[in-house]
């Protein structure tokens, strides 16, 4: 019985292997038979049409720096760049976390291209919101949605209460814990004053009584590890603090954005 069930198993093990693969494989012969298609004909245009398929098709496997390297070849076969080109080329530099990039094509395309169509203005506005202060980019939806949504978009906020990073060390190497204080970090901070403190009085009483290498390796040598720790984590708490603030504002204009050009 049990040499049969090996047979089972060794004969399911292809079956399983293929299913694996199957997607990976369907992918690459995709996109090898659009290079292929590409190099067989003189055309230009329908290279750049070949391209921009390409570039789609990677774009809908999350693929998008391959994509902007396959928008940027269409590039070369367009005497003059289309907007769809320009909008594909942005919008696949927005999803691979290039805004900047993104941003400088968009940028460049006329005020009437940028708004025409949904689509097309949602990026925009998005691709202000990564690159531009949010009271610019609040200023731009104002204009961009024309007057709808007043109150939500009054609502948004353009900034909020900075964390400086070396303060927030500054602070700590003056008094243990105050950086962490500082980053709205209360418990941290109790804790790293609690340990540093802690370990100080140890290392002074043992060193008091003559316990010297007690005294360096109980409490001075801690103290140490712990105060330079403390400062070390106020910085990252006040960078931490900033980027968090960032998220939730940015997550209250995306959804003011897409909101309005449904």
């Amino acid at each position: 019985m049990k040499n049969y069930l090996r047979i089972i198993g060794l004969l399911l093990i292809p079956i399983i292997n293929n299913a694996q693969i199957k997607d990976s494989i369907s992918t690459d012969l995709k996109s090898l038979y659009l290079e292929y298609q590409l190099y067989q004909t003189v055309d230009s245009n329908l290279k750049c049409e070949l391209l921009m398929n390409k570039a789609l098709y990677l774009k809908s496997k999350g693929q998008f720096n391959e994509a902007c390297e396959h928008l940027q070849r269409a590039k070369n076969y367009q005497k003059t760049t289309t907007f769809n080109l320009q909008y594909e080329l942005a919008l696949n530099l927005y999803l691979a976390y290039r805004y900047g990039e993104a941003y400088n094509i968009y940028n460049d395309l006329s005020d009437s291209l940028k708004i025409l169509n949904p689509n097309s203005q949602t990026l925009w506005l998005l691709l202000n919101l990564e690159t531009q202060s949010f009271e610019t980019t609040k200023d731009r939806i104002k204009i961009l949605t024309s007057g709808s949504n007043d109150i939500e978009i009054e609502k948004l906020p353009i900034s909020y209460t900075y964390k400086s990073p070396v303060k927030a060390k500054k602070l700590s190497s003056f008094i243990p814990g105050l950086g962490q204080l500082y980053t709205g970090n209360t418990l941290k901070g109790i804790m790293s004053f609690s340990l540093n403190a802690g370990a100080l009085i140890l290392g002074a009483y043992e060193m008091l009584n003559g316990c010297y290498i007690a005294g360096t390796f109980a409490g001075i040598y801690p103290f140490l590890r712990f105060y330079n720790g403390g400062k070390n984590l106020s910085y990252h708490l006040a960078i931490d603090y900033n980027e968090s603030k960032e998220r939730k504002i940015k997550a209250q204009y995306q959804k003011v954005i897409l909101k309005a050009n449904k």
